[in-house]
C-alpha cells in the first residue's frame, strides 16, 4: 500500500525539480490498494508501483518528445 506522499515521493525521484503539493483538501488521504482486486478478481499487477510510475513517466516523455518534432 502507498498514500499521495509515497507516489509524491516516487515522482521526485525519477523528476527531481517537480514541484509537487499535496495540500489538506481535494486528495483522499487513503492509501492506494490493489488488495480488493487481487482477492475478487484474481487480478496481479504487472509493475510494482514504483516500476509503474517510472514507466508512466517514461512514456509521458516519449509522448512529448514525438509532439515536438
Amino acid at each position: 500500500m502507498a498514500s499521495d506522499k509515497d507516489v509524491a515521493a516516487m515522482v521526485k525521484e525519477f523528476i527531481p525539480e517537480a514541484k509537487i503539493d499535496i495540500g489538506a483538501g481535494g486528495v483522499s488521504r487513503r492509501t492506494f490498494s490493489t488488495e480488493l482486486a487481487r482477492k475478487e478478481l484474481g487480478w496481479n499487477p504487472a509493475f510494482t508501483l514504483r516500476e509503474a510510475v517510472k514507466d508512466y513517466i517514461d512514456t509521458y516523455r516519449e509522448y512529448k518528445h514525438s509532439d515536438l518534432e
